[in-house]
């Protein structure tokens, strides 16, 4: 057997995963019973390295904390990463957009300081109740994807409105995300009323509406996957 290392210094591009379940692939059944594939490896499509490194329940929150030290260092030979937390920030911990934004921003800094060339990042799906109802937190998951749709303004390295005036947008010289640094996810799996998760042309989500099954992260890697496969280096 050949085993070869795939790190930044053999100049071969690997993606380190970072995030919950979701980018995870939990509910995604056709992978088999001893598998979790997942949106992400499925845009990957066996063409790019990847180290995954993202647990289920975990969030932007408490990235930068004890709890993913054993985690962090592993993104250190990886050229780029893919942030993919934020519902369980929303929904679970009960974070604010602007709480939201710091830890985010906290991340991506975190990756650039451990050496990797870009970070990219996921936009929030929709998450609802039972009766695909959204949840009372879903302004939260709207205003941030908005954010990330509008480059992600920044000042002064914190988030500021969009519209401010002056404001760093991804791909400005001091801005920690590039041009094309945003994975649109959601939008696959968002319903007309971009607060639902989308069930007319087919069923793409398991019942709790929290993960999508393995038809919706078909539909996501079918929609996210070229950009996410062109914006790695």
């Amino acid at each position: 057997m050949t085993v070869r290392v795939i790190n930044r210094e053999t100049g071969v591009p690997c993606l380190a995963i970072i995030g919950d379940s979701i980018p995870n692939g939990s509910i995604d059944g056709d992978a088999g019973a001893t598998e979790e594939y997942g949106w992400v490896l499925r845009a990957l499509d066996d063409e790019v390295a990847f180290v995954r490194i993202s647990v289920g329940g975990s969030n932007a929150t408490n990235y930068l904390t004890s709890e993913t030290d054993r985690r962090r260092p592993l993104v250190n030979g990886c050229t780029t990463a893919l942030c993919a937390h934020g519902t369980n920030d929303i929904f679970v911990v009960g974070r604010t957009l602007a709480q939201l934004q710091v830890s985010w921003i906290a991340q991506w800094q975190d990756c650039l300081d451990r050496g990797v060339r870009k970070v990219l990042q996921a936009t929030i799906l929709p998450r609802t109740d039972s009766s695909n109802v959204p949840l009372a937190q879903e302004a939260h998951r709207t205003n941030a994807n908005a954010w990330l749709r509008a480059g992600a303004p920044m000042s002064g390295g914190a988030a500021v409105a969009i519209g401010t005036g002056g404001a760093l947008l991804a791909g400005d010289a001091g801005h920690p995300l590039d041009a094309d640094s945003i994975i649109d996810a959601s939008v696959a799996v968002e319903d007309a009323d971009p607060q639902k998760c989308l069930l007319t042309g087919g069923t793409f989500w398991a019942d709790t509406y929290t993960h999508p099954n393995s038809a919706g992260h078909a539909r996501i890697a079918a929609s996210a996957g070229p950009d996410l496969r062109a914006a790695i280096v």
